[in-house]
């Protein structure tokens, strides 16, 4: 078999293989250019009867476009051996972990997170705080495959194993590994996250009791795979950049503020005893006030 160029795996030859019935053996010629020679065994093939091999390659470490093999055959026949011309293999041209044509053979991708947004439900020093996460990979992540979003600093929220969280479908079921350092890790249930499709997880934090630059976090994940897990590498997480509450990029994550008046007088219409005296106040806040919000104005005596 020939063309199955593009791998990582060094010529050998013992190279181990599986074969029906061990009618191959258990080893082959194997050279990285992408060759591969089977030897029938002590039992000949028969006729019209499938005979399955398999082989374990290293992918290639970049990108590549699927392998065309051909495959030929030497058969033993006395003095003057005969001979099976060569002829190009059929591969399935399907799907595969949401990759198109992903199983044809030796085709190879760099996965990627296409989408990966995060944005707060409040830059308030002290309260509790929403982080709404939207995550989308141009493959499918397997069960128990992980996600690992790094610099989320500033918390006040410990350490946890079980930390609640929501996510589309529970995909990443209902809790994560965090760790107050700024690490969140999800796990992948048991239906993997399918390729193209946005999954949004929420995760409720404790602000920083300080005013604090919003956080700049990282994404990577860890792709279950068999032996070898592959691997979607580190990448800067996109934030909004917008307003909340009247602060400047108050959606950006983490970002923190101590909220204060920035103006607030106070005077009268009469110093005279008994009259009605009229009060006028001002007060200018550097965060917007939203609907219920109290202000409260103490030490107005003798009345």
């Amino acid at each position: 078999i020939a063309g199955l160029t593009g791998t990582q795996t060094a010529t050998s030859g013992t190279q181990a293989i599986t074969s029906t019935d061990s009618l191959y053996g258990t080893q082959a010629s194997w050279d990285i250019v992408g060759t591969l020679i089977l030897t029938v065994g002590g039992t000949a093939t028969t006729a019209g009867t499938p005979v399955v091999v398999t082989i374990e390659l290293d992918n290639s470490a970049t990108a590549q476009a699927a392998a065309t093999p051909t495959v030929n055959a030497t058969l033993e026949a006395g003095d003057v051996d005969g001979a099976i011309s060569s002829t190009s293999m059929t591969v399935p041209d399907s799907v595969l972990l949401g990759v198109a044509n992903g199983k044809n053979p030796l085709l190879t991708v760099v996965p990627t997170f296409t989408a990966e947004s995060i944005e707060q439900s409040s830059p308030l020093n002290g309260v509790k705080n929403t982080l709404n996460i939207t995550l989308t990979s141009d493959v499918d992540l397997a069960a128990t495959s992980t996600v690992t979003i790094a610099g989320l600093t500033g918390t006040q929220t410990a350490t946890s194993g079980t930390q609640a969280i929501t996510s589309t479908d529970s995909l990443y079921g209902t809790q994560a590994s965090w760790d107050i350092v700024g690490t969140l890790i999800l796990t992948v249930g048991g239906t993997a996250t399918t390729a193209g499709t946005p999954v949004v997880v929420t995760i409720e934090l404790d602000n920083s009791a300080t005013a604090q630059a919003a956080a700049t976090p990282t994404v990577n994940a860890t792709l279950e795979a068999g032996d070898v897990d592959g691997a979607i590498s580190s990448t800067s997480m996109t934030v909004p950049d917008s307003v909340l509450l009247g602060v400047a990029n108050g959606k950006n994550p983490l970002l923190t503020v101590v909220p204060t008046f920035t103006a607030e007088s106070i005077e009268q219409s009469s110093p005279l005893n008994g009259v009605k005296n009229t009060l006028n106040i001002t007060l200018t806040s550097d965060v917007d006030l939203a609907a219920t919000s109290t202000v409260t104005i103490a030490g107005l005596t003798g009345t």
